[in-house]
């Protein structure tokens, strides 16, 4: 299972980073990805596909300096999201939860 993927320095184009960004909620065991390319009109997509993804929880794309404005809703999602993961939010659907957990 991989865990961890770095893919700088190997031409993605902007075809491979839109499958990426479309296929990344089927990445079940994969809790780092490191990308570069041309992600910038596939973070929505990328949004989309964290919704369903609860084991990614590090996730490092360039960024552009139009897209660090602090209006940019996709930025945020993506790491509401990642913060979500990162505090195991997959815990909250697993059906073989034990009640023992939960504080009484």
């Amino acid at each position: 299972c991989i865990q961890y993927l770095s893919l700088v320095d190997c031409d993605i184009w902007e075809d491979g980073c839109e499958l990426m960004a479309r296929r990344l909620r089927r990445f079940l065991t994969l809790k780092e990805l490191n990308l570069d390319g041309q992600w910038e009109e596939h973070l929505d997509l990328i949004v989309t596909s964290l919704e369903f993804n609860m084991v990614l929880t590090h996730l490092w794309i360039p960024r552009c300096a139009t897209q660090e404005s602090e209006g940019d809703s996709s930025w945020k999602q993506m790491e509401y999201f990642l913060h979500l993961n990162r505090a195991n939010r997959r815990c909250l659907v697993e059906s073989n939860l034990r009640p023992a957990i939960w504080p009484t």
